[in-house]
């Protein structure tokens, strides 16, 4: 409970709810209902260290888990790709949870800067949206980006404190068609200009 949602009008609507109401949008060309704006009451902060996940999971088996009410979102993170899992007992995952921690550093739109510790590997969860043009490094080092809980970013962080960076870099493919777009306008415009052009008689 405590999820609502608007497009054009404020609506509560259960968590449960809107995992299904995505769950049944997953391939159609209409978006869902609920897709516009969400506010959550009792939110997660926007960074957080996880020693506890689960993941290789496909979008309708995520959006079932994240439904459910058995699913706590302050103790684990679920990861769309494939990350090796945590084969701890609970009571150690639950105590390196505690040991865990990640501070924003810096944060710009392009750019944000996030420090980590944690006496056992996890899963830096950052609770903004996930998109592949995000490139992240740990300590300078290139690492996968990862899709957690559906939409967030995620990166595997191992023990100890790291630092983690975000930069959002876009591919040159948007550059190339400016540039095509660009030629072409002028090509266009020599030809205007250079056309031979018929006089007219009385």
């Amino acid at each position: 409970e405590g999820v609502r949602a608007a497009i054009g009008r404020l609506a509560r609507v259960p968590r449960a709810e809107l995992c299904a109401e995505l769950e049944a949008g997953l391939g159609s060309p209409q978006p869902a209902r609920f897709l516009g704006w969400l506010e959550v009451s009792g939110a997660l902060p926007r960074a957080g260290f996880y020693t506890d996940w689960q993941s290789g999971l496909d979008d309708s088996t995520m959006l079932k888990r994240l439904g459910s009410p058995e699913f706590d979102p302050e103790q684990r993170v679920l990861i769309s790709e494939p990350v090796p899992g945590p084969t701890r007992r609970p009571s150690a995952v639950e105590g390196a949870r505690e040991d865990a921690g990640a501070a924003i550093v810096s944060y710009s739109p392009k750019r944000l800067t996030v420090k980590t510790r944690s006496s056992e590997p996890g899963i830096l969860l950052l609770n903004d949206r996930w998109h592949p043009d995000w490139k992240v490094t740990v300590d300078g080092q290139p690492a996968p980006l990862l899709r957690a809980n559906f939409l967030m970013r995620g990166v595997a962080v191992g023990t100890g404190e790291h630092l983690v960076e975000y930069r959002f870099e876009p591919a040159n493919r948007s550059l190339w068609v400016s540039f095509s777009a660009l030629a072409t306008g002028l090509v266009l415009m020599g030809v205007l200009v250079l056309a031979p052009r018929s006089s007219s008689t009385d």
